[in-house]
């Protein structure tokens, strides 16, 4: 069954995964979450590294910690010393069993791991703010930097030296590392769209949309993932749909666009085909007249018994005589063409060259 759903996350104490660096002062985390999208810190993260060993870590139902170097870089071009960012590590953890639920207390099952370290279809969305609850820059110069050792917190060993005389000699300088861990804490309010089905337990469950008429719990293809929507956000359910609407009046606008283009383009097509029949046949009612009117005169013996086709189609008196070399027109005599660069049946540009005919 297909269905939208808005409730709390939580989890079983003895399910939650515990962060690396972040910790809390006795109070457990709540990590609530705006209407907007910005999680609030209601989880503080101690620096000091006595405090460390006494404060509880930050249990939390997905954690994503990251690590990147600040580094100065040498421009080639001009030399200049530019500021860069590069990951270096990064980890993921999230509960092996979670749920969301709503008010009265009903739950839905949104990750029920089989395997250690399995990820929800969730996670691997990614489409969710987290809560930031530590981050920290570790300056250049500390052992944490190029490796352990050293007698103090900016003590250098041999092998950090080593390494920062390499990345001089690269062009790279190491301004620190800055090591941050992002959680969903129990109690964030999340918004989910997605399946929800029954196990074999009768426990409500929550998955990616399968394809229609499949009753198998694998991961869904990629070709089915196109067709059914899936999505778990911190944002509010009225934030979400509202997302769709700003979205299909933007396509609205940009379809209403290219219907007005096209329809614009086939109008113009149409005028120019008709412009261009009603001068062939105007073209063909002068030809025809001056023939006639010739042939009546008598003024001219050259050109008495021509075909309508073998006269200047710009005199409609003399003899065709001059080619266009570029499209290979012959509807033109000597002197019209000399006055013309272009051929005045195609319009291309090109030169022209007179035929002799034989006999004649």
């Amino acid at each position: 069954m297909r269905v939208a759903l808005v409730g709390f996350a939580g989890a079983e104490e003895s399910d939650l995964v515990m962060c690396e660096h972040a910790r809390m002062d006795g109070w457990h985390a709540s990590g609530k979450s705006t209407h907007d999208g910005k999680s609030t810190r209601d989880v503080k993260s101690i620096s000091n590294t006595a405090n460390r060993h006494t404060a509880n870590p930050v249990r939390a139902i997905f954690y994503d910690q990251t690590s990147e170097h600040h580094l100065a870089r040498q421009a080639v071009r001009n030399g200049e010393w530019v500021r860069d960012t590069r990951v270096v590590a990064g980890k993921r953890g999230e509960a092996p069993r979670w749920h969301l639920a709503d008010s009265s207390g009903k739950k839905i099952v949104m990750h029920d791991a089989s395997a250690f370290g399995q990820l929800s279809s969730a996670a691997q969305q990614g489409d969710w703010h987290l809560t930031t609850v530590y981050d920290q820059f570790t300056p250049a110069g500390s052992s944490a930097i190029h490796g352990p050792g050293g007698s103090g917190s900016g003590g250098l060993t041999a092998t950090g030296i080593l390494a920062s005389i390499v990345d001089a000699n690269l062009g790279v300088h190491v301004l620190g590392v800055r090591t941050r861990e992002r959680v969903i804490t129990p109690g964030t309010t999340l918004t989910a769209i997605g399946e929800v089905y029954l196990n074999k337990s009768n426990e409500m469950r929550f998955r990616k949309p399968l394809a229609s008429g499949s009753n198998s719990d694998k991961t869904n293809t990629k070709k089915s993932d196109q067709k059914n929507h899936f999505a778990v956000t911190t944002k509010s359910f009225e934030t979400f749909v509202a997302g769709f609407g700003r979205a299909g009046r933007v396509f609205e606008v940009i379809g209403t666009g290219c219907f007005c283009v096209g329809v614009t383009l086939v109008a113009v097509k149409l005028a120019r085909a008709r412009l261009v029949k009603r001068r062939d046949k105007a073209f063909r009612t002068r030809l025809a007249l001056a023939v006639e009117t010739r042939l009546q005169n008598g003024d001219d013996e050259n050109v008495s018994g021509l075909a309508p086709g073998e006269t200047c189609v710009v005199c409609l008196y003399s003899k065709a005589t001059a080619v266009y070399k570029e499209c290979g027109h012959l509807v033109c005599c000597e002197v019209c063409a000399a006055r013309m660069s272009k051929c005045p049946l195609c319009r291309k540009q090109g030169g022209w060259m007179k035929v002799y005919r034989a006999g004649g």
